[in-house]
């Protein structure tokens, strides 16, 4: 059957062909659509909500509202969407279905109407506003390279949330004389990093609160996470009650260690070493490197590679040399 319009082409349903049938379609597209822009970091309100990074999903989404199909029974999809915020304008890909029929598909270039206005980010970040702390310590007081290490973790992991959540930010970073104190925009960002942090490091984890505010008649508190980590090396000895011990392995959850007169290892919790009082005898470590001449059946034939006395200890290794402990006469491997 051919088309009652234009009698030329069969047709497809409707007893109009498809050409005649897209003639039919009545699309209604704004001319423009407003958004606002932040103008320091470059997220975008659409609707009533801030976002970062990739803005083409919400976007798309919201054209979708604005695009309106008028032909019942038929149905638009925008297939890709491109947004160009230099030329204030975006385009999008459309196209008409009639059941599983493509009956029309045609490109669509909106402008956009671009407000520039500073997002609630910005203006805390600005303002210095802040709702938790994160308090990094030292079991040694000092501010080692550990600090250091767990600084740049933090901040490596604050720029990626904050891709994702215009709330996740870092509002300053305060270097003290045993550490360091990151000032988090988001309490839930200190919790997160306290909880990876302690998985890396042998640490103890503290939370304090104050007072900062009233809002909506509720009392506002900021929140401080105080971290210490056990940032001692092998070898380092430690004293509790007159008793000195060597430390031999060091690991997230546990600490072993020595004791030097019945050459005895014990398991220290985090309870044991935080919980009670330490002195640090010797922070500097005993490892003494070893050259391993021949390693067999569970064992090494080591020598010094100072006093070239040899040695014989209970470990299998391919390594060509060892960094080992040494307590008087006894060679440790480190647990």
């Amino acid at each position: 059957m051919l088309c009652i319009l234009c009698g030329k082409e069969e047709v497809t349903e409707g007893r109009l062909c498809k050409n005649c049938m897209a003639s039919t379609i009545d699309l209604s597209v704004p001319d423009f659509m407003e958004i606002t822009q932040c103008p320091k970091c470059a997220s975008v309100m659409i609707g009533k909500s801030w976002y970062r990074g990739d803005i083409v999903p919400r976007i798309t989404k919201s054209i979708g509202k604005i695009i309106v199909l008028n032909n019942p029974g038929f149905r638009l999809d925008i297939s890709w969407v491109g947004v160009d915020l230099d030329n204030a304008n975006l385009t999008a890909n459309l196209k008409i279905f009639n059941g599983g029929t493509l009956i029309k598909e045609e490109n669509v270039v909106i402008k956009l109407k671009i407000t520039k206005n500073s997002c609630p980010t910005c203006n805390r970040v600005s303002g210095s506003y802040y709702e938790s702390i994160l308090q990094v310590r030292t079991f040694s007081h000092e501010a080692t390279e550990v600090i250091g290490e767990v600084e740049q973790f933090a901040v490596k992991f604050i720029e990626s949330a904050e891709g994702s959540n215009p709330t996740s930010f870092i509002s300053k970073v305060v270097s003290q004389r045993e550490g360091v104190d990151i000032y988090l925009g988001k309490r839930s960002d200190a919790l997160k990093l306290s909880k990876i942090i302690m998985d890396m490091y042998f640490s103890n984890l503290k939370v304090s609160k104050s007072l900062a505010g009233m809002k909506e008649g509720s009392e506002i508190y900021r929140y401080t996470y105080s971290i210490r980590i056990f940032n001692l090396k092998l070898g380092s000895i430690i004293e509790s009650k007159s008793q000195k011990f060597v430390i031999i392995g060091i690991h997230p959850q546990t600490i072993y260690v020595l004791d030097p007169r019945d050459m005895k290892k014990r398991v220290l919790k985090r309870a044991d070493v935080f919980d009670q009082d330490w002195r640090i005898v010797d922070a500097l470590g005993n490892l003494k490197k070893f050259i391993v001449l021949s390693s067999g059946h569970g064992e090494s034939e080591i020598m010094d590679s100072v006093t070239f006395k040899t040695h014989t200890v209970k470990l299998e290794t391919e390594e060509k040399e060892l960094d080992l402990i040494q307590v008087d006469n006894n060679i440790i491997v480190p647990q």
